[in-house]
């Protein structure tokens, strides 16, 4: 279920959560630190695998409950946090799931951990700690063109990405919508949703109902984008305006320190000095 990567850096892979955890402290890698980080997020998935109808369920038909799990109670407020209506729970698991996993990986006695799953990252900094995270143009690809730093003193806890071409499906056409805030969870939420709110009515974008591409998903009735050809320019300013209006709000909401976003290549991002080029 995991494998020993490094000194302090262990590989999650269980069922669809692909994680990476690092831990230390004061520079020096904690391994067992790590493992019992690995260990919960078995464990997270397999308490959260019990309540997946309640997952799956619109949020405004979500009640709270001491039964559900910590996983799940994390993901059902971050939602809620949000305002959206049409969203489910699962908007912020990958978030939740690295949170719970990093809280963990503390209380083993690491000072710096990151976990990243799958792309939503979770930070616990030590103060005197900088480190550089990356952000993709594209999620479907590798590249990394841009790079955030953080500071431990930052009081950035969670640097979540989504987009076209990602591990969840998406109804806008930007290829990264990356949400950097205090709390993995509600980023991860708020990532989507900006994602989301870059769909732009042009032929060239093609959607589908979600169920037909998964039926087990949590947003059946949905139209989500399968393709985006080659957009006009007016479209592609109108999706980054549309979708930097909303990561504004979040921020101005206290939800968000910042966000970076890509349509067909170009970037936009507020502050406009959150990100800074990748150095070759």
């Amino acid at each position: 279920m995991y494998l020993l990567e490094a000194p302090g850096r262990v590989r999650v892979e269980y069922g669809p959560v692909s994680m990476v955890i690092r831990a230390e402290a004061g520079g020096v890698p904690l391994t067992e630190a790590a493992i019992k980080g690995a260990e919960a997020a078995v464990a997270n998935l397999d308490a959260l695998a019990r309540f997946q109808e309640v997952a799956r369920r619109p949020i405004t038909r979500v009640a709270e409950s001491e039964a559900y799990p910590p996983v799940l109670r994390r993901m059902i407020d971050a939602a809620r946090r949000t305002g959206a209506a049409d969203v489910t729970p699962m908007v912020a698991v990958a978030g939740a799931m690295a949170e719970l996993v990093g809280e963990t990986v503390v209380a083993a006695g690491a000072k710096t951990v990151i976990v990243d799953n799958g792309g939503d990252i979770a930070l616990f900094l030590e103060p005197h700690r900088t480190i550089r995270v990356g952000v993709v143009a594209d999620v479907s690809r590798k590249e990394v063109p841009l790079v955030i730093p953080v500071e431990g003193t930052a009081g950035i806890g969670g640097i979540c990405t989504s987009g076209l071409g990602g591990r969840s499906f998406t109804k806008g056409v930007a290829t990264a919508a990356v949400a950097i805030g205090s709390s993995a969870p509600v980023a991860d939420a708020c990532a989507t949703l900006i994602a989301n709110s870059t769909l732009v009515d042009d032929p060239a974008v093609e959607q589908v109902r979600a169920e037909l591409l998964d039926p087990d998903t949590d947003i059946a009735g949905h139209l989500v984008t399968v393709r985006v050809g080659s957009l006009p320019p007016e479209a592609v300013a109108r999706a980054l305006a549309q979708g930097l209006e909303q990561g504004r709000r979040f921020i101005n909401r206290g939800l968000l320190q910042g966000v970076v976003l890509v349509v067909q290549g170009q970037v936009r991002m507020w502050p406009e000095n959150i990100a800074v080029p990748q150095q070759k």
